[in-house]
Protein backbone atom coordinates (compact mmCIF):
# COMPACT_ATOMS: atom_id res chain seq x y z
CA UNK A 1 0.00 0.00 0.00
CA UNK A 2 1.67 3.35 -1.21
CA UNK A 3 1.89 6.27 1.55
CA UNK A 4 -0.84 8.32 -0.23
CA UNK A 5 -2.85 5.09 0.56
CA UNK A 6 -2.48 4.72 3.44
CA UNK A 7 -2.93 8.18 4.56
CA UNK A 8 -6.35 8.23 2.69
CA UNK A 9 -6.72 4.96 5.03
CA UNK A 10 -6.82 6.10 8.21
CA UNK A 11 -8.23 9.16 7.27
CA UNK A 12 -11.41 8.07 6.43
CA UNK A 13 -11.12 5.11 9.21
CA UNK A 14 -10.49 7.80 11.77
CA UNK A 15 -13.32 10.25 10.22
CA UNK A 16 -15.57 7.29 10.18
CA UNK A 17 -14.67 6.46 14.29
CA UNK A 18 -15.28 10.16 15.14
CA UNK A 19 -17.90 10.50 13.65
CA UNK A 20 -19.68 6.72 14.86
CA UNK A 21 -18.21 6.53 17.87
CA UNK A 22 -18.34 10.02 19.50
CA UNK A 23 -22.56 9.62 20.13
CA UNK A 24 -21.44 5.82 21.40
CA UNK A 25 -18.53 7.57 23.85
CA UNK A 26 -21.75 10.26 24.92
CA UNK A 27 -24.32 7.62 25.62
CA UNK A 28 -21.80 5.12 27.65
CA UNK A 29 -22.44 5.50 31.80
CA UNK A 30 -19.99 7.10 33.17
CA UNK A 31 -15.96 7.78 31.73
CA UNK A 32 -13.52 5.55 32.82
CA UNK A 33 -12.51 6.61 36.51
CA UNK A 34 -15.40 8.23 37.31
CA UNK A 35 -17.39 7.08 40.78
CA UNK A 36 -20.75 8.16 40.26
CA UNK A 37 -21.78 7.92 44.25
CA UNK A 38 -18.99 10.02 45.13
CA UNK A 39 -19.45 12.19 42.31
CA UNK A 40 -23.57 12.24 43.67
CA UNK A 41 -22.50 13.08 47.29
CA UNK A 42 -19.65 15.63 46.43
CA UNK A 43 -22.90 17.76 44.12
CA UNK A 44 -25.36 16.93 47.05
CA UNK A 45 -22.79 18.71 48.95
CA UNK A 46 -22.69 22.15 46.67
CA UNK A 47 -26.34 22.09 46.58
CA UNK A 48 -26.76 21.72 50.43
CA UNK A 49 -24.23 24.28 50.95
CA UNK A 50 -26.06 27.02 48.80
CA UNK A 51 -28.33 27.20 51.41
CA UNK A 52 -26.85 25.97 54.70
CA UNK A 53 -24.24 28.77 54.30
CA UNK A 54 -26.64 31.04 55.85
CA UNK A 55 -26.58 29.17 59.89
CA UNK A 56 -23.15 30.65 60.22
CA UNK A 57 -23.34 33.23 57.06
CA UNK A 58 -20.20 31.19 56.07
CA UNK A 59 -20.12 33.51 52.77
CA UNK A 60 -17.45 32.10 51.62
CA UNK A 61 -18.77 29.08 51.34
CA UNK A 62 -21.71 30.31 49.44
CA UNK A 63 -19.74 31.97 46.75
CA UNK A 64 -17.33 28.87 46.65
CA UNK A 65 -20.82 27.00 45.56
CA UNK A 66 -21.41 29.23 42.69
CA UNK A 67 -20.13 30.46 39.41
CA UNK A 68 -18.42 33.27 39.49
CA UNK A 69 -19.20 34.64 36.22
CA UNK A 70 -21.89 36.40 34.01
CA UNK A 71 -23.32 32.74 33.54
CA UNK A 72 -25.13 32.57 37.13
CA UNK A 73 -28.90 33.19 36.63
CA UNK A 74 -31.81 32.43 39.21
CA UNK A 75 -35.02 32.01 38.74
CA UNK A 76 -37.27 33.24 41.97
CA UNK A 77 -41.02 32.57 42.28
CA UNK A 78 -41.49 36.90 42.05
CA UNK A 79 -40.17 38.24 38.54
CA UNK A 80 -38.61 41.43 40.51
CA UNK A 81 -35.64 38.80 42.49
CA UNK A 82 -34.31 37.37 39.23
CA UNK A 83 -30.38 37.66 39.65
CA UNK A 84 -28.66 37.83 36.61
CA UNK A 85 -24.75 37.19 36.87
CA UNK A 86 -22.68 37.08 40.01
CA UNK A 87 -21.96 40.52 40.81
CA UNK A 88 -26.06 41.05 40.83
CA UNK A 89 -25.74 37.75 43.20
CA UNK A 90 -22.81 39.14 45.33
CA UNK A 91 -25.00 42.73 45.71
CA UNK A 92 -27.81 41.27 46.81
CA UNK A 93 -25.89 38.34 49.36
CA UNK A 94 -24.07 41.32 50.92
CA UNK A 95 -27.14 43.92 51.12
CA UNK A 96 -29.62 41.43 52.61
CA UNK A 97 -28.48 37.52 53.52
CA UNK A 98 -25.32 39.52 55.18
CA UNK A 99 -27.88 41.74 56.83
CA UNK A 100 -27.93 41.98 60.73
CA UNK A 101 -31.51 42.06 60.19
CA UNK A 102 -31.90 38.42 58.57
CA UNK A 103 -31.00 35.33 60.54
CA UNK A 104 -31.41 31.95 59.31
CA UNK A 105 -32.94 29.17 61.34
CA UNK A 106 -33.25 25.61 59.27
CA UNK A 107 -34.01 24.01 55.69
CA UNK A 108 -34.10 21.24 54.71
CA UNK A 109 -33.80 19.41 51.12
CA UNK A 110 -36.52 17.16 49.69
CA UNK A 111 -36.89 14.40 47.34
CA UNK A 112 -33.03 15.29 45.93
CA UNK A 113 -32.89 13.91 42.64
CA UNK A 114 -29.47 14.03 40.72
CA UNK A 115 -28.51 13.50 37.14
CA UNK A 116 -25.06 14.10 35.25
CA UNK A 117 -24.36 14.02 31.95
CA UNK A 118 -22.57 11.58 30.09
CA UNK A 119 -19.90 13.90 29.59
CA UNK A 120 -19.73 14.04 33.54
CA UNK A 121 -19.12 17.75 33.44
CA UNK A 122 -22.40 18.90 33.88
CA UNK A 123 -25.55 17.77 36.06
CA UNK A 124 -29.03 18.57 37.07
CA UNK A 125 -31.06 18.31 39.97
CA UNK A 126 -34.55 18.88 41.14
CA UNK A 127 -35.66 18.83 44.93
CA UNK A 128 -38.55 20.23 47.21
CA UNK A 129 -36.79 23.07 49.63
CA UNK A 130 -37.90 24.28 53.55
CA UNK A 131 -36.08 27.18 54.09
CA UNK A 132 -36.84 29.34 57.53
CA UNK A 133 -35.41 32.44 58.78
CA UNK A 134 -36.34 35.82 60.47
CA UNK A 135 -36.11 39.19 59.31
CA UNK A 136 -36.32 41.66 62.43
CA UNK A 137 -37.01 39.14 64.60
CA UNK A 138 -39.90 37.84 62.53
CA UNK A 139 -40.71 34.53 61.04
CA UNK A 140 -40.35 34.02 56.86
CA UNK A 141 -39.36 31.24 54.44
CA UNK A 142 -40.63 29.04 52.36
CA UNK A 143 -41.93 25.42 52.34
CA UNK A 144 -42.70 22.72 49.49
CA UNK A 145 -41.19 25.24 46.97
CA UNK A 146 -39.52 23.20 43.84
CA UNK A 147 -35.95 24.00 43.11
CA UNK A 148 -34.44 22.71 39.98
CA UNK A 149 -30.70 23.79 38.89
CA UNK A 150 -27.66 23.24 36.58
CA UNK A 151 -24.09 22.52 37.87
CA UNK A 152 -20.57 22.34 35.73
CA UNK A 153 -17.88 21.14 36.78
CA UNK A 154 -14.92 23.59 36.34
CA UNK A 155 -11.41 23.21 37.23
CA UNK A 156 -12.26 19.94 38.82
CA UNK A 157 -14.92 21.12 41.25
CA UNK A 158 -18.58 21.30 40.96
CA UNK A 159 -20.12 25.02 40.78
CA UNK A 160 -24.31 25.92 40.72
CA UNK A 161 -24.73 27.59 37.23
CA UNK A 162 -28.51 28.38 37.18
CA UNK A 163 -31.61 27.78 39.95
CA UNK A 164 -34.80 27.82 39.79
CA UNK A 165 -37.29 27.98 42.48
CA UNK A 166 -41.15 28.20 41.89
CA UNK A 167 -43.94 27.90 43.95
CA UNK A 168 -47.04 24.91 42.22
CA UNK A 169 -49.49 26.38 40.36
CA UNK A 170 -52.30 24.19 42.33
CA UNK A 171 -51.55 25.25 45.66
CA UNK A 172 -54.87 27.15 45.29
CA UNK A 173 -56.52 29.17 47.99
CA UNK A 174 -59.31 26.42 49.29
CA UNK A 175 -62.51 28.71 48.44
CA UNK A 176 -61.53 28.75 44.74
CA UNK A 177 -64.48 27.86 42.63
CA UNK A 178 -64.67 25.08 39.76
CA UNK A 179 -65.80 27.88 37.30
CA UNK A 180 -62.79 30.60 38.22
CA UNK A 181 -60.51 27.41 37.73
CA UNK A 182 -61.97 26.74 34.22
CA UNK A 183 -62.20 30.00 33.21
CA UNK A 184 -58.26 30.30 33.90
CA UNK A 185 -57.50 27.65 31.76
CA UNK A 186 -59.58 28.97 29.17
CA UNK A 187 -57.40 31.89 29.72
CA UNK A 188 -53.87 30.04 29.65
CA UNK A 189 -54.94 27.86 26.29
CA UNK A 190 -56.54 30.60 24.82
CA UNK A 191 -58.80 28.81 22.09
CA UNK A 192 -60.00 30.91 18.92
CA UNK A 193 -62.78 29.44 17.02
CA UNK A 194 -61.04 29.30 12.91
CA UNK A 195 -64.75 27.99 11.44
CA UNK A 196 -67.70 25.54 12.25
CA UNK A 197 -65.62 22.30 13.43
CA UNK A 198 -62.02 23.97 14.58
CA UNK A 199 -60.71 25.21 17.01
CA UNK A 200 -57.08 26.75 17.48
CA UNK A 201 -55.60 26.46 21.23
CA UNK A 202 -52.93 29.58 21.98
CA UNK A 203 -50.60 28.35 24.58
CA UNK A 204 -48.13 31.27 25.45
CA UNK A 205 -48.11 35.04 25.32
CA UNK A 206 -45.73 36.02 22.94
CA UNK A 207 -45.15 33.61 19.84
CA UNK A 208 -47.49 31.38 20.73
CA UNK A 209 -47.30 27.62 20.59
CA UNK A 210 -50.63 26.24 19.30
CA UNK A 211 -52.36 22.95 19.01
CA UNK A 212 -55.06 22.62 16.92
CA UNK A 213 -58.36 20.72 17.30
CA UNK A 214 -60.84 19.60 14.55
CA UNK A 215 -64.49 18.29 15.03
CA UNK A 216 -65.61 15.21 12.94
CA UNK A 217 -68.11 12.31 12.42
CA UNK A 218 -65.34 10.20 14.35
CA UNK A 219 -64.12 11.84 16.81
CA UNK A 220 -61.74 15.07 17.63
CA UNK A 221 -58.52 15.13 15.49
CA UNK A 222 -55.97 17.38 17.72
CA UNK A 223 -52.84 18.26 15.83
CA UNK A 224 -49.95 18.79 18.10
CA UNK A 225 -49.92 18.79 21.87
CA UNK A 226 -47.31 21.63 22.63
CA UNK A 227 -47.86 22.15 26.66
CA UNK A 228 -45.77 21.13 29.44
CA UNK A 229 -46.59 17.55 30.58
CA UNK A 230 -47.37 18.93 33.90
CA UNK A 231 -50.44 20.69 32.13
CA UNK A 232 -50.96 18.20 29.45
CA UNK A 233 -54.29 16.94 31.54
CA UNK A 234 -55.78 20.80 31.88
CA UNK A 235 -54.82 20.79 28.09
CA UNK A 236 -57.25 18.25 27.23
CA UNK A 237 -60.03 18.76 29.38
CA UNK A 238 -59.97 22.70 28.33
CA UNK A 239 -60.37 20.63 24.70
CA UNK A 240 -63.29 18.70 26.26
CA UNK A 241 -65.14 21.92 27.74
CA UNK A 242 -64.15 23.95 24.55
CA UNK A 243 -66.19 21.05 22.59
CA UNK A 244 -68.83 19.49 24.89
CA UNK A 245 -67.54 15.79 23.59
CA UNK A 246 -64.71 13.68 25.34
CA UNK A 247 -64.10 11.23 21.80
CA UNK A 248 -61.04 11.50 20.41
CA UNK A 249 -60.00 10.02 17.05
CA UNK A 250 -56.46 10.90 16.65
CA UNK A 251 -53.87 12.81 17.46
CA UNK A 252 -51.05 14.03 14.73
CA UNK A 253 -47.50 15.18 15.80
CA UNK A 254 -46.66 17.45 12.97
CA UNK A 255 -42.90 16.54 13.74
CA UNK A 256 -40.62 15.79 16.42
CA UNK A 257 -39.97 18.90 18.28
CA UNK A 258 -40.49 18.67 21.89
CA UNK A 259 -42.98 21.93 22.28
CA UNK A 260 -45.12 19.83 19.68
CA UNK A 261 -44.95 16.46 21.66
CA UNK A 262 -44.59 16.80 25.09
CA UNK A 263 -48.23 16.46 26.07
CA UNK A 264 -48.75 13.42 24.05
CA UNK A 265 -48.37 11.76 27.62
CA UNK A 266 -52.32 13.42 28.87
CA UNK A 267 -53.47 11.54 25.15
CA UNK A 268 -51.85 8.05 25.46
CA UNK A 269 -54.84 6.11 25.34
CA UNK A 270 -55.81 7.79 22.03
CA UNK A 271 -54.02 6.68 18.18
CA UNK A 272 -50.74 9.19 17.72
CA UNK A 273 -50.12 9.41 14.39
CA UNK A 274 -46.75 10.85 12.56
CA UNK A 275 -44.55 10.57 9.98
CA UNK A 276 -42.03 7.65 10.07
CA UNK A 277 -39.14 9.92 9.74
CA UNK A 278 -40.64 11.78 13.19
CA UNK A 279 -41.05 8.93 15.42
CA UNK A 280 -37.24 7.74 14.69
CA UNK A 281 -35.96 11.60 15.18
CA UNK A 282 -38.46 11.51 18.72
CA UNK A 283 -37.21 8.13 19.75
CA UNK A 284 -33.14 9.19 18.91
CA UNK A 285 -33.58 12.55 20.94
CA UNK A 286 -35.80 11.61 23.65
CA UNK A 287 -35.89 7.97 23.87
CA UNK A 288 -33.45 7.05 26.55
CA UNK A 289 -32.19 8.60 29.87
CA UNK A 290 -28.84 9.12 27.62
CA UNK A 291 -30.80 10.99 25.33
CA UNK A 292 -32.30 13.01 27.73
CA UNK A 293 -29.00 14.54 29.24
CA UNK A 294 -27.87 15.06 26.11
CA UNK A 295 -30.72 17.41 25.45
CA UNK A 296 -30.79 18.99 28.28
CA UNK A 297 -26.79 19.91 27.90
CA UNK A 298 -28.57 21.02 24.78
CA UNK A 299 -30.84 23.15 26.87
CA UNK A 300 -28.37 24.59 28.51
CA UNK A 301 -26.48 25.64 26.11
CA UNK A 302 -29.87 27.49 24.45
CA UNK A 303 -30.33 29.06 27.78
CA UNK A 304 -26.85 30.53 27.63
CA UNK A 305 -27.72 31.49 24.39
CA UNK A 306 -30.64 33.19 24.97
CA UNK A 307 -29.13 35.03 28.11
CA UNK A 308 -26.79 36.47 26.09
CA UNK A 309 -29.55 38.02 23.65
CA UNK A 310 -31.57 39.02 26.06
CA UNK A 311 -28.16 41.32 27.61
CA UNK A 312 -27.95 42.80 24.33
CA UNK A 313 -31.82 43.49 23.60
CA UNK A 314 -32.76 47.08 24.98
CA UNK A 315 -35.25 47.10 27.10
CA UNK A 316 -38.91 47.62 26.00
CA UNK A 317 -37.85 46.09 22.69
CA UNK A 318 -40.32 43.86 20.49
CA UNK A 319 -37.87 41.07 21.31
CA UNK A 320 -37.68 40.94 24.65
CA UNK A 321 -40.59 39.94 26.07
CA UNK A 322 -40.03 36.75 23.48
CA UNK A 323 -36.62 36.04 24.87
CA UNK A 324 -38.18 35.84 28.73
CA UNK A 325 -40.91 33.76 28.04
CA UNK A 326 -38.70 31.24 26.14
CA UNK A 327 -36.36 31.41 29.28
CA UNK A 328 -38.81 30.82 31.66
CA UNK A 329 -40.23 28.15 29.21
CA UNK A 330 -37.21 26.45 28.99
CA UNK A 331 -36.60 26.61 33.00
CA UNK A 332 -40.15 24.38 33.43
CA UNK A 333 -39.20 22.00 30.42
CA UNK A 334 -35.64 21.48 32.10
CA UNK A 335 -37.28 20.51 35.33
CA UNK A 336 -39.88 18.26 33.94
CA UNK A 337 -37.21 16.32 31.73
CA UNK A 338 -34.48 16.51 35.06
CA UNK A 339 -37.25 14.83 37.17
CA UNK A 340 -38.82 12.42 34.96
CA UNK A 341 -42.35 13.96 34.62
CA UNK A 342 -41.91 14.06 30.74
CA UNK A 343 -41.75 10.39 29.48
CA UNK A 344 -41.50 9.83 26.00
CA UNK A 345 -45.13 8.83 24.31
CA UNK A 346 -44.35 8.13 20.61
CA UNK A 347 -46.47 7.48 17.70
CA UNK A 348 -48.24 4.40 17.86
CA UNK A 349 -49.54 5.14 14.14
CA UNK A 350 -46.82 5.74 11.61
CA UNK A 351 -46.53 6.58 7.48
CA UNK A 352 -44.14 7.07 4.80
CA UNK A 353 -45.69 9.44 2.42
CA UNK A 354 -49.44 10.55 2.71
CA UNK A 355 -51.80 8.90 5.06
CA UNK A 356 -55.98 9.66 5.15
CA UNK A 357 -57.46 9.81 8.15
CA UNK A 358 -60.57 8.15 8.53
CA UNK A 359 -62.80 10.63 10.93
CA UNK A 360 -66.42 10.47 9.08
CA UNK A 361 -67.12 13.83 7.36
CA UNK A 362 -64.43 15.33 7.34
CA UNK A 363 -61.12 14.17 5.29
CA UNK A 364 -58.07 15.26 7.15
CA UNK A 365 -55.04 14.18 4.84
CA UNK A 366 -51.05 13.90 6.00
CA UNK A 367 -48.11 14.54 3.59
CA UNK A 368 -44.90 13.58 4.79
CA UNK A 369 -42.65 16.85 3.59
CA UNK A 370 -39.21 16.37 5.26
CA UNK A 371 -38.28 12.44 4.73
CA UNK A 372 -35.36 13.20 7.23
CA UNK A 373 -34.78 15.83 9.85
CA UNK A 374 -37.66 16.29 12.27
CA UNK A 375 -40.22 14.23 10.03
CA UNK A 376 -42.10 17.63 9.14
CA UNK A 377 -45.73 16.72 7.78
CA UNK A 378 -48.38 18.36 5.84
CA UNK A 379 -52.10 18.80 6.55
CA UNK A 380 -55.46 19.53 4.79
CA UNK A 381 -58.67 19.40 5.25
CA UNK A 382 -60.62 20.08 2.20
CA UNK A 383 -64.47 20.22 4.31
CA UNK A 384 -63.13 22.58 6.75
CA UNK A 385 -60.98 24.70 4.46
CA UNK A 386 -57.84 24.58 6.59
CA UNK A 387 -54.39 23.49 6.02
CA UNK A 388 -51.71 22.95 9.02
CA UNK A 389 -47.97 23.46 8.39
CA UNK A 390 -46.42 22.85 12.14
CA UNK A 391 -43.36 24.65 12.18
CA UNK A 392 -42.57 24.93 8.34
CA UNK A 393 -44.01 28.76 8.12
CA UNK A 394 -45.10 31.00 11.03
CA UNK A 395 -46.85 34.76 10.34
CA UNK A 396 -45.01 37.68 10.13
CA UNK A 397 -41.03 35.35 10.24
CA UNK A 398 -39.08 34.62 7.19
CA UNK A 399 -39.41 30.96 6.44
CA UNK A 400 -36.06 28.87 5.93
CA UNK A 401 -35.00 25.81 3.62
CA UNK A 402 -35.21 23.26 6.60
CA UNK A 403 -36.38 19.90 5.23
CA UNK A 404 -36.14 20.78 1.59
CA UNK A 405 -33.69 18.84 0.50
CA UNK A 406 -31.93 18.95 -3.31
CA UNK A 407 -35.22 18.66 -4.83
CA UNK A 408 -36.56 22.21 -3.30
CA UNK A 409 -38.88 22.60 -6.85
CA UNK A 410 -40.76 19.76 -5.86
CA UNK A 411 -41.62 20.81 -2.78
CA UNK A 412 -42.78 23.67 -4.00
CA UNK A 413 -45.15 21.92 -5.74
CA UNK A 414 -46.36 19.83 -2.95
CA UNK A 415 -46.39 23.92 -1.17
CA UNK A 416 -48.66 24.51 -4.32
CA UNK A 417 -51.25 21.94 -3.77
CA UNK A 418 -51.43 22.15 -0.08
CA UNK A 419 -53.89 26.05 -0.50
CA UNK A 420 -54.82 26.02 -4.40
CA UNK A 421 -56.96 29.39 -4.96
CA UNK A 422 -60.15 28.76 -3.61
CA UNK A 423 -59.37 25.45 -1.76
CA UNK A 424 -58.40 26.81 1.50
CA UNK A 425 -59.26 29.96 3.92
CA UNK A 426 -56.87 29.79 6.39
CA UNK A 427 -53.32 28.18 7.62
CA UNK A 428 -52.56 27.19 10.70
CA UNK A 429 -48.97 27.37 11.76
CA UNK A 430 -47.27 25.61 15.08
CA UNK A 431 -46.49 29.01 16.27
CA UNK A 432 -48.76 32.58 16.20
CA UNK A 433 -51.28 33.47 14.34
CA UNK A 434 -53.08 32.32 11.19
CA UNK A 435 -52.08 33.10 7.70
CA UNK A 436 -54.64 34.10 5.01
CA UNK A 437 -53.74 32.17 2.00
CA UNK A 438 -52.18 35.07 0.33
CA UNK A 439 -49.84 35.40 3.30
CA UNK A 440 -49.07 31.66 2.73
CA UNK A 441 -48.17 31.71 -0.50
CA UNK A 442 -45.68 35.13 -0.35
CA UNK A 443 -43.42 33.02 2.04
CA UNK A 444 -43.30 30.31 -0.37
CA UNK A 445 -43.18 32.53 -3.28
CA UNK A 446 -40.38 34.29 -1.35
CA UNK A 447 -38.57 30.89 -1.12
CA UNK A 448 -38.99 29.93 -5.16
CA UNK A 449 -37.33 32.97 -5.31
CA UNK A 450 -34.29 32.80 -3.49
CA UNK A 451 -34.26 29.30 -4.61
CA UNK A 452 -34.32 30.55 -8.78
CA UNK A 453 -32.31 33.40 -8.25
CA UNK A 454 -29.43 31.61 -6.80
CA UNK A 455 -29.95 28.45 -9.57
CA UNK A 456 -29.60 31.62 -11.89
CA UNK A 457 -26.61 33.23 -10.31
CA UNK A 458 -24.46 29.33 -10.32
CA UNK A 459 -25.57 29.22 -13.98
CA UNK A 460 -23.72 32.86 -14.78
CA UNK A 461 -21.13 31.48 -12.94
CA UNK A 462 -21.07 34.30 -10.29
CA UNK A 463 -19.42 33.70 -6.63
CA UNK A 464 -21.51 33.06 -3.47
CA UNK A 465 -20.99 36.76 -2.11
CA UNK A 466 -21.96 38.21 -5.53
CA UNK A 467 -25.24 35.91 -4.88
CA UNK A 468 -25.64 37.30 -1.46
CA UNK A 469 -25.28 40.88 -2.80
CA UNK A 470 -27.69 40.59 -5.89
CA UNK A 471 -30.49 39.15 -3.85
CA UNK A 472 -30.08 41.57 -1.14
CA UNK A 473 -33.39 41.36 0.85
CA UNK A 474 -33.91 45.06 0.71
CA UNK A 475 -35.74 46.26 -2.32
CA UNK A 476 -36.14 43.04 -3.83
CA UNK A 477 -38.98 41.67 -1.32
CA UNK A 478 -41.04 45.00 -0.20
CA UNK A 479 -44.31 42.46 0.52
CA UNK A 480 -41.97 41.25 3.35
CA UNK A 481 -40.41 44.10 4.81
CA UNK A 482 -41.96 43.95 8.02
CA UNK A 483 -40.98 40.44 8.76
CA UNK A 484 -38.47 38.94 11.51
CA UNK A 485 -35.47 38.50 9.89
CA UNK A 486 -32.93 38.37 12.46
CA UNK A 487 -32.89 36.12 15.75
CA UNK A 488 -30.93 35.08 18.02
CA UNK A 489 -27.81 37.22 15.56
CA UNK A 490 -28.74 34.83 13.00
CA UNK A 491 -29.63 36.65 9.81
CA UNK A 492 -32.67 34.46 8.45
CA UNK A 493 -32.14 35.89 4.68
CA UNK A 494 -28.45 35.45 4.61
CA UNK A 495 -28.88 32.10 5.66
CA UNK A 496 -31.89 30.61 3.20
CA UNK A 497 -29.20 32.56 -0.12
CA UNK A 498 -26.65 30.25 1.59
CA UNK A 499 -28.41 27.03 2.07
CA UNK A 500 -30.16 27.16 -0.87
CA UNK A 501 -26.48 27.64 -2.26
CA UNK A 502 -25.16 24.35 -0.38
CA UNK A 503 -28.07 22.54 -1.77
CA UNK A 504 -27.74 23.36 -5.44
CA UNK A 505 -24.15 22.77 -4.74
CA UNK A 506 -22.40 19.31 -6.33
CA UNK A 507 -21.54 16.78 -3.46
CA UNK A 508 -17.65 16.97 -2.58
CA UNK A 509 -17.93 13.10 -1.93
CA UNK A 510 -19.42 12.38 -5.00
CA UNK A 511 -16.79 14.19 -7.33
CA UNK A 512 -14.03 12.22 -4.98
CA UNK A 513 -15.97 9.27 -5.98
CA UNK A 514 -15.44 9.55 -9.39
CA UNK A 515 -12.17 10.77 -9.30
CA UNK A 516 -11.20 7.82 -7.42
CA UNK A 517 -13.10 5.66 -9.97
CA UNK A 518 -11.46 7.27 -12.85
CA UNK A 519 -7.99 8.07 -11.50
CA UNK A 520 -6.94 5.94 -8.96
CA UNK A 521 -6.36 6.97 -5.53
CA UNK A 522 -3.44 8.86 -5.55
CA UNK A 523 -4.42 11.13 -8.65
CA UNK A 524 -7.64 11.45 -7.47
CA UNK A 525 -6.40 12.60 -4.07
CA UNK A 526 -4.16 15.12 -5.72
CA UNK A 527 -6.67 16.24 -7.73
CA UNK A 528 -9.49 16.73 -5.40
CA UNK A 529 -7.23 19.04 -3.30
CA UNK A 530 -6.69 21.23 -6.62
CA UNK A 531 -9.97 21.45 -8.29
CA UNK A 532 -12.47 20.20 -5.83
CA UNK A 533 -11.84 21.11 -1.64
CA UNK A 534 -12.42 24.58 -1.02
CA UNK A 535 -14.23 25.10 -4.41
CA UNK A 536 -17.80 26.81 -3.52
CA UNK A 537 -19.50 25.19 -6.54
CA UNK A 538 -19.45 21.97 -4.02
CA UNK A 539 -20.80 21.15 -0.93
CA UNK A 540 -18.68 19.17 1.61
CA UNK A 541 -20.96 16.84 3.67
CA UNK A 542 -19.23 14.97 6.34
CA UNK A 543 -21.99 12.13 6.63
CA UNK A 544 -21.32 11.61 2.70
CA UNK A 545 -17.13 11.75 3.42
CA UNK A 546 -17.84 9.06 6.03
CA UNK A 547 -19.40 6.74 4.02
CA UNK A 548 -17.02 7.00 0.86
CA UNK A 549 -14.62 5.96 3.79
CA UNK A 550 -16.45 3.18 4.88
CA UNK A 551 -17.75 1.89 1.89
CA UNK A 552 -13.62 1.66 0.25
CA UNK A 553 -12.38 0.24 3.54
CA UNK A 554 -15.32 -2.45 3.34
CA UNK A 555 -14.36 -3.22 -0.35
CA UNK A 556 -10.60 -3.59 0.49
CA UNK A 557 -10.12 -1.25 -2.02
CA UNK A 558 -7.51 1.10 0.73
Amino acid sequence: MSASAEAFRRIAALAAAALFLLPVAALSPAPAGRHPDKENAEIQRVIEASIGWAANKDRDLLFRSVSDGEDLFIFHPDSASTIRGFEAFRKMVDGVLMSPRFQATDFKVKDLKIRVSPSGDTAWYSALLDDHGLWDGEPTGWDDVRWTGVLEKRGGKWVLVQMHFSKAEDAAAPDATADKAAEGQREEFRPVWVGEKAVLFRIGTQLSTNVAVFATGRGLVVVDTGVLPSKGTALRAAIEREFGRKDFAFVVNTHAHYDHIDGNQAFADVPIVASQAAAREMRRRYGSQEAVGIFLQGLATRRLGLQAELKKTPPGAGEEATLREELAEADALEAAFSTGAFTLTPPTVTFGDTMALESGDVSVTLSAFARGGTGDILIRSPQLRLAAVGDLFTKGWLPSFAGYGADAPERFRELDALCRPGSCDTVLCGHGDPMSPEEFRAQVAYLRDVWDGVAAARKEGLTLAATRERLAFEGRYPALAGFTRSWLGQDLHRSNVEEAWRLQCDSSARALESLIESRGLVEAVREFKETVAGNEKYALDENEMIALGYRYLQAGKT
